[in-house]
């Protein structure tokens, strides 16, 4: 049996060579040379693919031993403090409305009622826009949530700063939100909404 030869004669698709020895890729037919040249090009092409790709590895490592990457579990344990302090101290009832549960308050400290009980931990300022605050003592307040059936009052406040503006407890978020005012970053004062921003002008 004889071999099947590597080569064919034939016209090259990129150099326009004619009656030379070419090579057969899919449809197209190349003549050695331009054969040689494309494979060097796939070649040179996965490398820079390869090189590219550990340069995101090599530049998410690098992110992760910042400071700001090794801050970042320092921020959460912080967090977690904050909710479990508040959680260990205040009263099941909410600040707003004053709604109470007898349920929640006999199962708070269980795992059945933990998670609801920290969904009525509210954040004043927005946790995810004012990092500089987020662990502020004054930066919290008893609010029921839907989730937790002590009432809606969280979840209102949350809602809209319309909505926040004609709660019960207002007057007490502004009084606390200027003296916490002075410490919020320059870059965070962008979320300040109209509502509070208001008090601070009138000072």
């Amino acid at each position: 049996m004889s071999a099947i030869p590597k080569y064919k004669f034939g016209n090259c698709s990129t150099c326009q060579a004619t009656n030379t020895n070419v090579i057969k890729v899919k449809k197209d037919l190349f003549c050695v040379s331009c054969h040689k040249k494309n494979k060097t090009l796939e070649q040179i092409d996965k490398q820079k693919k390869r090189n590219a790709a550990k340069l995101v590895v090599t530049k998410l490592r690098s992110i992760a031993n910042t400071e700001e990457g090794v801050k970042a579990p320092k921020d959460y344990a912080a967090l977690d403090v904050w909710f479990k302090e508040r959680m260990e101290r205040c009263e099941v009832k909410c600040e707003n409305c004053g709604a109470t549960n007898w349920w929640l308050q006999n199962n708070k400290d269980e795992r059945s009622g933990k998670i609801k009980w920290k969904s009525c931990q509210a954040h004043l300022l927005p946790k995810r826009h004012f990092n500089s605050i987020k662990t502020h003592p004054l930066n919290g307040m008893v609010l029921g949530s839907g989730f937790s059936g002590l009432c809606n009052c969280h979840d209102n406040y949350d809602a809209a700063w319309e909505k926040a503006a004609k709660m019960n407890i207002w007057d007490e978020v502004v009084r606390r939100f200027k003296i916490m005012y002075p410490l919020i970053t320059q870059e965070e004062q962008r979320f300040i909404p109209n509502q509070l921003l208001q008090e601070i002008n009138q000072i």
